[in-house]
């Protein structure tokens, strides 16, 4: 028999496709049939580099490490469709709105959280024990609670406290003061009203300190009583607005007197923003710069008893202002053909009186010492008549009085006008006039050159 060669064996198993008992040297990668249809078209390139080692279940027990390169874009349900562009840009609207209005309560503030900013110290147009009043700003930049706050003076002899809620707004003033009727304090709204027997404004020179509960000071104003500050009677001593902090208004010449009017006539701005200051008055005004009201008609003695009416009528003129007035060249006047025109100085201090009068014969006209005598060119009819104060076309008060109608039309008394109407235009109403209580001279009745009687 003939024995095949060992290469026609090898090509005979081949033909016949019986497999070899030996382990194989090649892994017939194309003949896996490894289903796993991983038609996967995710573009999720997240750069998913997990490295799972590819559990997937399928029995495929072959001992294959299956050390493919693929990347691995099997579609195992990997569901995540996050693209991871996580574009989150934390758009978080929310606005805070937050109601808590943010009330500071008074031991909470500090210095210059509270500003002292006008002292009416001197009341004119109503007695001081109900007209005196000052007033704060609130410069913290949140609302304040004034409640539990100190009022005192330096030496801390006389203290007030604040028992009830005082709520004042950022920005906004309250007032403080001794009455809170309109009707008894000259007109004034005050926000707490303190009493009097706790604390008083000295009408000279005095001190308004602010502390709070703990004695933590908030601000003080030492005023001198007129060299430095302000010290005038029925006007406010207020603080210019350039200057509305702590420190400014420790300075006498950050203050002047208010010429705003108020309420009953006195001066002032109690609430509201100040009067500005404008620097330090230099005055005096002459006549020509006046406009209506810079002179108020007061006081009228028409018609004396005791004396001659010839040498004893006069009548009163108040500056109501801040700086004093030079009456030259103004023109004193009825409504008919009586007419003087004053030369000369003639000086109405600011916030006083000054008389005019036909005689300055003391021993004559009652012993006033007039600060003009206009001599015979006026006379003051005793029963209706007019007293007019002029300068040109512009008159600068006036008053036409009715001779009893609705004007007092007395004997040897002055006809006055009430404290509480000091302008020119209440001073047009007859029912503010009475007839003076005061006694001067040689007995007839009248205050002149001074404060009227209260009506």
């Amino acid at each position: 028999m003939r024995t095949l060669s060992p290469v026609l064996v090898l090509v005979f198993v081949a033909c016949t496709g019986s497999k070899s008992t030996g382990t194989p040297t090649t892994v017939d990668l194309a003949s896996d049939t490894d289903t796993d249809t991983d038609t996967d078209a995710d573009s999720d390139t997240d750069t998913d580099t997990d490295s799972d080692t590819d559990t997937d279940s399928d029995t495929d027990t072959d001992s294959d490490t299956d050390t493919d390169s693929d990347t691995d874009t099997d579609s195992d349900t990997d569901t995540d469709t996050d693209s991871d562009t996580d574009t989150d840009t934390d758009t978080d609207t929310d606005t805070d709105t937050d109601t808590d209005t943010g009330m500071m309560p008074i031991d909470g503030a500090g210095p210059g959280d509270l500003v002292i900013t006008e002292i009416m110290n001197n009341s004119d147009a109503v007695d001081d024990d109900f007209g005196e009043w000052f007033e704060v700003l609130n410069a913290s930049g949140g609302d304040l609670d004034l409640q539990g706050m100190i009022i005192r003076n330096d030496g801390g002899s006389q203290v007030a406290m604040v028992t009830s809620s005082v709520l004042v707004p950022s920005g906004s003033y309250a007032v403080l003061g001794v009455s809170d009727d309109p009707g008894t304090n000259g007109g004034v709204f005050v926000d707490y009203a303190y009493s009097l027997d706790d604390f008083k404004l000295g009408n000279g020179d005095d001190e308004l300190v602010l502390t709070t509960s703990t004695g933590g000071l908030i601000d003080e104003v030492f005023y001198d009583g007129g060299p430095d500050f302000p010290d005038e009677a029925g006007f406010s001593m207020t603080l210019d607005p350039g200057a509305l902090d702590d420190v400014s208004n420790d300075n006498g010449g950050n203050w002047c007197a208010a010429t705003s009017t108020f309420g009953d006539g006195d001066h002032g701005t109690p609430g509201a923003a100040n009067d500005g200051c404008g620097g330090t008055p230099t005055g005096p005004l002459t006549a020509g710069e006046l406009v209506a009201g810079d002179l108020v008609i007061s006081e009228i003695f028409k018609d004396a008893d005791i004396l001659g009416d010839d040498e004893a009528e006069w009548f009163e003129v108040h500056n109501p202002g801040s700086v004093d007035i030079d009456l030259d060249g103004l023109t004193v006047h009825d409504l008919g053909t009586d007419s003087h025109l004053i030369q000369g100085t003639v000086i109405a201090p600011a916030g006083g009186y000054i008389t005019l009068g036909v005689s300055g014969d003391l021993k004559l006209n009652g012993g006033v010492a007039h600060a003009y005598v206009y001599g015979s060119g006026i006379s003051l009819g005793n029963g209706d008549d007019e007293v007019v104060l002029s300068f040109g076309k512009t008159v600068i008060d006036q008053v036409i009085y009715d001779g009893g109608k609705l004007f007092p039309d007395p004997k040897g008394y002055s006809l006055t006008l009430d404290p509480g109407a000091l302008d020119a235009v209440d001073n047009d109403d007859g029912a503010n006039w009475c007839e003076a209580t005061s006694t001067f001279g040689a007995g007839e009745y009248g205050t002149p050159a001074a404060a009227n009687d209260a009506c």
